[in-house]
């Protein structure tokens, strides 16, 4: 397992009895240039991507460093619909709890008042606007949040047909599955929210490849 924070590493070690069968190194968090051509059967991220500026090089690092046949596992990112404002997910979000429904308003830009429209017709304008935004223009600059996140608004998220196309440069991969689920947010073993809502919005993705044999 690979992390920036020797800290962390040293916890996990400890969660494990420091076994021989958990080897953890630390990252620079640029790159993985201390790893040779095809190293690793296995290279998994979970809410990773959204931290790098320059997330599209390290796909390729993940893909340069596993062995022909390896397998990519990417999850814990934000599907393209937590940036469209959806009635189901918004109603998901107030029975979580008004501060869910609060942040999720601030990360698209919206008031209160604004929120309360998304079963209106204007709120479609409102996203049709979004989408155009997204497509024509980049926003140069990052919102950081408590998280220390940088994908994290409208006009600047992850955009998953770069990662697709990353992980297909030069036909280096083959997809296996890519899936969107609603993130359970719930303490306990029975997350009656999640239940409710699970099959009725999403919010998150996640993506498995695996390289090509050559």
């Amino acid at each position: 397992c690979g992390d920036i924070s020797e800290t962390s590493l040293g916890i996990l070690s400890a969660k494990f009895d420091n076994s021989p069968l958990i080897e953890t190194f630390v990252l620079n968090g640029k790159d993985l240039s201390d790893y040779n051509d095809g190293t690793f059967d296995f290279v998994a991220t979970y809410s990773v991507l959204h931290h790098l500026p320059d997330y599209i090089s390290i796909i390729k690092e993940f893909i340069r460093v596993l062995k022909p046949g390896g397998v990519v596992y990417i999850d814990h990112e934000v599907s393209p619909n937590y940036w469209v404002l959806d009635a189901d997910y918004m109603e998901y979000l107030t029975e979580l709890g008004e501060n869910f429904r609060t942040y999720h308003l601030h990360e698209l830009g919206l008031s209160e008042s604004q929120g309360s429209m998304y079963k209106s017709i204007k709120n479609q304008i409102w996203n049709f606007k979004i989408f155009f935004k997204r497509k024509f223009f980049v926003d140069k600059s990052a919102e950081f949040l408590h998280e220390g996140d940088i994908h994290t608004n409208r006009y600047d998220y992850i955009k998953w047909d770069r990662i697709r196309k990353a992980l297909d440069s030069n036909r280096s991969c083959d997809k296996v599955i890519e899936k969107d689920y609603l993130l359970c947010r719930e303490d306990g073993d029975d997350p009656k929210i999640w239940k409710k809502w699970q099959n009725k919005c999403v919010d998150m993705r996640y993506i498995i490849a695996r390289k090509k044999r050559m």
